[in-house]
C-alpha cells in the first residue's frame, strides 16, 4: 500500500492530468517545496478540482483564508466551503504568476505576488490580484496555511503606487 505521493511538477504534459491524479490521491499527496504546493493550488483553482485544491492547504485546524472584499475566514470547513462555492463557478479562468517575491525561514514561506487572471474568451487579462500565500512544513510536507488576495491599486508597481490606507 502507497503511504505517500510526492507531487513532482512538470512530470506529466497536461496540468489537467496531474490535479486529477492529485484529486483522486489526495489524502496521501506530499508536496516537497512551498513551490510544488503553489503550482498545486493555482492548477486546481484553474480546472476547479476541490479535492486538490484542499490538499495543498494544511490538515490543520490552523488556516485561514481572505478571498478579495471577503471576511477572513479561519479552518478548514469555512475555508472549503468558500473554495467549494468559488470553484463551482470558476472553471475555465487561466492564471499567470508575476512579480513573486518570497521569505523563506525554517518551517515557514511566505510568497507574495500578483495573480494576473483571464476569464474564459477574454484575451487580456482582468485587474491585477495581489496574494499572500503562507506556507508551513510538516511532516506531510509543505502545505498553505494562508490564503489572503486583494485587488492591486491602480498604477501599483514595485516602486510606488496608490497612497497608503495605514
Amino acid at each position: 500500500m502507497i503511504d505517500t505521493i510526492i507531487f513532482v511538477p512538470g512530470l506529466y504534459s497536461k496540468p489537467n492530468f496531474r490535479i486529477k491524479f492529485i484529486a483522486q490521491h489526495y489524502e496521501i499527496m506530499k508536496f516537497l517545496t512551498p513551490s510544488d504546493a503553489e503550482q498545486a493550488f493555482y492548477e486546481a483553482f484553474e480546472i476547479g478540482e476541490i479535492n486538490a485544491m484542499m490538499t495543498v492547504w494544511s490538515k490543520d485546524e490552523d488556516i485561514t483564508c481572505i478571498h478579495p472584499h471577503g471576511p477572513r475566514l479561519i479552518g478548514r470547513s469555512a475555508v472549503e466551503a468558500s473554495w467549494r462555492g468559488i470553484l463551482n463557478a470558476s472553471i475555465g479562468l487561466r492564471f499567470q504568476l508575476s512579480d513573486i517575491r518570497e521569505f523563506v525561514d525554517q518551517g515557514l514561506t511566505i510568497r507574495i505576488l500578483y495573480e494576473n487572471l483571464w476569464l474564459p474568451g477574454e484575451k487580456a487579462p482582468r485587474p491585477a490580484i495581489i496574494a499572500t500565500n503562507a506556507y508551513r512544513y510538516s511532516k506531510r510536507g509543505w502545505n498553505m496555511v494562508l490564503h489572503h488576495a486583494s485587488p492591486a491599486p491602480q498604477g501599483d508597481s514595485e516602486n510606488g503606487g496608490a497612497a497608503l490606507l495605514h
